[in-house]
């Protein structure tokens, strides 16, 4: 499974090595599990068997997939695929309930898609030193988007030469999403039946409006 996730054969013979690697030289590590419909039933078998290789530096968790790369809405687990764990459900809920709860708050209904709220700005970095507008531990709905968001190139200027672009001229498609709002994109995007679960900001930030940016920029 790790190596279908990853898209390589190996992945989790190379995981297991990291770990050993840390533990040999007294480094703390983390793990955790992103769950599908596919593993999600093996959860208390894997975290039996991380815990086994060493010292982790907090406990064994689990994760649901963001909506890009491999592990997408064809697998996400419903609640009957994780009833048998601790579920946090003010952070997991399915979409027809964060659906509802959007709609019936007239703060989270006028939120923007995108906005400068929490203070961050995520710039990504490629091996050729191109910079975007974009990126973070949570993804972004702009990888289909990459020329669009492409702020300059660190062979040939600075980082806060690329960083100036953006805040003077935003990328069309970040723009489109400082316009729109999450109640709209719930009534157009949202699946008021769906039992497939997500974090909030995994609809807002990346699914909606991964589905808003397509009908814009077709």
């Amino acid at each position: 499974m790790t190596g279908w996730l990853a898209g390589r054969e190996g992945a989790y013979d190379d995981l297991v090595r990291t770990v050993q690697k840390a533990e040999e030289f007294g480094i703390e590590w983390f793990a955790g599990m992103i769950l599908n419909t596919e593993n999600a039933c093996r959860y208390e078998e894997m975290k039996a068997a991380v815990e086994e290789m060493g010292t982790a530096c907090s406990e064994f968790g689990w994760m649901l997939p963001q909506s890009q790369g491999r592990a997408t809405d064809s697998n996400r687990v419903t609640m009957e695929h994780i009833g048998h764990l601790e579920v946090n459900s003010k952070f997991w809920k399915t979409e027809k309930q964060l659906i509802r709860e959007i709609q019936s708050s007239d703060d989270l209904s006028n939120r923007k898609a995108h906005s400068h709220l929490c203070g961050l700005v995520y710039l990504d970095i490629d091996e050729d030193l191109n910079v975007f507008y974009g990126g973070g531990c949570d993804g972004d709905p702009f990888h289909s988007y990459k020329s669009q968001v492409l702020l300059g190139n660190l062979k040939n200027e600075s980082i806060h030469t690329c960083y100036e672009r953006y805040q003077n001229n935003l990328p069309e498609p970040v723009s489109l999403l400082s316009e729109i709002t999450w109640g709209e994109l719930a009534k157009k995007y949202g699946d008021p039946d769906n039992e497939q679960v997500h974090h909030i900001t995994d609809l807002t930030g990346r699914k909606w409006s991964e589905a808003y940016l397509r009908d814009c920029m077709q």
